[in-house]
């Protein structure tokens, strides 16, 4: 539950509010906490994110065993100005989304 309120308190640090935009947000935050088994801005107390974030400079240095698909997948993600971060239908057009979904249904899976 706490780091649930941090992530709740980072994203409203971006001016999206609740919405599709923060979803997006909080997509690339998932993504980044499974890779590295932290969140983004682990090492920063919650209003130092936030101010980081708020200030333009909330890109976080991306995990090595990240690819350069899911990096720019995060990249686009973690645009602060919602007017330039891709809606859900535009990721679904992202290369990182197609690998995986191409994947899937390879596999049988879905």
């Amino acid at each position: 539950k706490q780091w649930y309120q941090r992530r709740v308190a980072i994203t409203a640090g971006t001016g999206c509010g609740h919405g599709t935009k923060s979803d997006i947000w909080s997509l690339s935050c998932t993504v980044y906490e499974m890779l590295t088994g932290n969140p983004p801005w682990h090492s920063y107390p919650t209003m130092a994110a936030i101010y980081k974030i708020g200030t333009g400079n909330a890109v976080p240095s991306y995990p090595d065993n990240a690819s350069d698909y899911c990096i720019d997948f995060m990249k686009d993600c973690f645009i602060v100005d919602t007017k330039l971060r891709p809606s859900a239908d535009d990721l679904t057009k992202h290369e990182f989304i197609e690998l995986f979904s191409n994947r899937i249904k390879n596999d049988g899976l879905l």
